[in-house]
Parts: C-alpha cells; sequence; structure tokens
C-alpha cells in the first residue's frame, strides 16, 4: 500500500536553536533538514508510488500564517532515480517568527484530500506547541475526517508535550520525543500501520515464495545439466500446480478481508456524518470550543480506530496479492 506523505516541518524562531537534542552541534532546523534529505535519498526508505512533500510553517506577520510548500507531493522513486533531491530549496529555509501548528495542519490536510492516493499522513516536527493563538486539536478531526494520520516528532519538548501527544493520539498518530540524534535518523522515517495478518496468511505467503525460488533453482540444475528434461517437466509441473492453488487460496483470504473492510468503511460513514455534523454547529457557532472539543473526543477515537482498521486491512490485501 502507498501513501501520500506531508512532512511539515517547525521554521519558527525557536528552532534556530540547538536544544533538547543531545549531540547536535547546530541548530534544530539544521538537523531536521539534514536527517529529511538522508531518508528522502535512500531508496529504501519508501515503497514503489510512495509520493512525499515538504510543507514549512512560521508566521511573522500578526494573523498571517507562512506556509512554504518547499516539495509538492512528489513520486519519490522517480525523484531518486532522476536525482531530484531537494537540497537547495531546504537549504534556504531558515527560522524566524511563531509556530502556527493549526493553520498549518489545516493546510496540510488540505494538500493531502488533493491527492489520488487513499492512504495520506503527516509527519509534524516541532520543538514546541502553537505560539500564535490557534488551538491545533481543531484540525485534527478534519484530517481524521479526511483519512489523514498525524505524526509528531516533539524536539526535546517538555512543557509542550501533553498537546502535540493529542495532536497524534486524536488522529491515530505517534507521539515521539526526540532527545538525541540517534533517536531523529529512526523516528523521521514514516511508521506504516501495522498489517492485521493471520498465522495461516502469512505462512501461505511464505510457502508460495518458497515454491517460486524452488522453482528458479530447478531452472539452474537444467541449465547445468544436472536433471534431464524429463525430470524437469515433472517437477515444474508440480511446482507450478502448487503455486496456483496457494494462489486461490489467498484469493479467497483477500476477499474475506475486503469484505470485512467494506463493513467497516460503512460503519465509518456513519462515524464521520456524526463528527462532520459537530464541526458544522461548531464553526457557524451554535457551540462553543469546550463543547465541541468534549463532545468530539469520543467520535474522533472511533473514528481513528475505524480509519486504523481500514489501513491494516488494505496493507493486508495488498501482501497477499
Amino acid at each position: 500500500m502507498t501513501y501520500s506523505l506531508l512532512y511539515l516541518i517547525d521554521c519558527s524562531g525557536s528552532m534556530n536553536k540547538s536544544k533538547g537534542v543531545a549531540d547536535s552541534v547546530g541548530s534544530n532546523l539544521n538537523l531536521v533538514k539534514k536527517y529529511l534529505l538522508d531518508l528522502l535519498g535512500n531508496p529504501r526508505a519508501f515503497k514503489p508510488g510512495d509520493r512525499v512533500g515538504i510543507l514549512c510553517l512560521n508566521q511573522k506577520k500578526v494573523n498571517l500564517a507562512n506556509l512554504n510548500l518547499i516539495m509538492p507531493l512528489e513520486d519519490v522513486s522517480a525523484m531518486i532515480t532522476q536525482k531530484r533531491l531537494p537540497s537547495d530549496a531546504l537549504g534556504k529555509v531558515t527560522g524566524e517568527g511563531g509556530a502556527p501548528l493549526g493553520a498549518a495542519i489545516k493546510e496540510a490536510v488540505r494538500i493531502l484530500a488533493l491527492s489520488e492516493v487513499p492512504s495520506k499522513g503527516i509527519v509534524l516536527i516541532t520543538d514546541g506547541s502553537e505560539s500564535v493563538g490557534e488551538d491545533p486539536l481543531l484540525e485534527t478531526s478534519d484530517a481524521l475526517l479526511k483519512g489523514v494520520r498525524i505524526d509528531v516528532l516533539g524536539l526535546g519538548v517538555k512543557p509542550e508535550e501533553p498537546i502535540l501527544k493529542a495532536i497524534a493520539e486524536k488522529t491515530g498518530g505517534f507521539f515521539k520525543r526526540i532527545t538525541s540524534i540517534s533517536e531523529i535518523s529512526l523516528a523521521i522515517a514514516w511508521e506504516r500501520t501495522p498489517m492485521m495478518f493471520t498465522d495461516k496468511s502469512a505462512l501461505l505467503v511464505l510457502d508460495r515464495a518458497n515454491v517460486k525460488e524452488e522453482l528458479k533453482e530447478l531452472d539452474g540444475y537444467l541449465a547445468r545439466a544436472e536433471i534431464d528434461q524429463g525430470t524437469y517437466e515433472s517437477k515444474k509441473q508440480t511446482m507450478e500446480a502448487k503455486i496456483v492453488e496457494i494462489g486461490k487460496t489467498l484469493a479467497e483470504e483477500s476477499a474475506k478481508v475486503a469484505k470485512e473492510m467494506e463493513a467497516i468503511k460503512m460503519d465509518r460513514q456513519s462515524i464521520a456524518a456524526q463528527l462532520d455534523s459537530l464541526r458544522a454547529s461548531f464553526f457557524n457557532k451554535a457551540m462553543d470550543k469546550k463543547t465541541f472539543l468534549e463532545q468530539a473526543n469520543p467520535i474522533e477515537s472511533k473514528l481513528s480506530t475505524l480509519n486504523r482498521d481500514i489501513d491494516a486491512r488494505q496493507q493486508l490485501i495488498d501482501f497477499l496479492r
């Protein structure tokens, strides 16, 4: 399963400092830029078809968030092959002003909603929380409705952790506090939703892979004249028949999972409609923020679980192919 993934980088003034991350020599912003470029240049870090973008955020003027799309969503494999890493664009980024996390999450969700890739995520990297007066938790509900998971990497943060954890947890994401260089090098990579596979399906996929490998070895035996043509044809026919039989069983397993996923999607539609109605009431000023957040919280929790279940089953379907 492929993802559309947007790295949301805090480029506020505080990121010019070196704080909270042990063994770091330069600023937190330069640290992030280095490890993000290393990640984007690693062909094993993403799957074929994954699309990645970079959005930098800060705010220098009152009520005017500065959201700079350094790199639009791009196919990572093609970018690496064509050697088009955003080194120059990222190199020009400097830290200044405040951190409009709420406005940045809203814009990131809008960009991802335009992507045709169904699975979407945000990796927010920051050294603090909202610093220009907005509440980013008001945007997590929209992320949930759009099926966007938000992971948060907090660079040495402590007082700000509750709000950053809430952003991640409400959308089914992960919060990771980064206190060393070794931690950021691992945490900056996107962590895919774990598959919900059974022992049976895993063994079947492994068995099919083993038979295909044996078939390649059989070709080698024939090429080296270690077996005669008749023996080769007989064994090849047996192996190919086994592969076909395993394929049929995997197709049946896949159909069961797809049926489960469709049922979950129906449940999701109902829960999403409830959250959408609540958002409409809040933004039409029919309820205050406190009431909205209290009523939205249990609905968001259900929707987050359903989003994760859909992702996990889609990955399993892809695995079984």
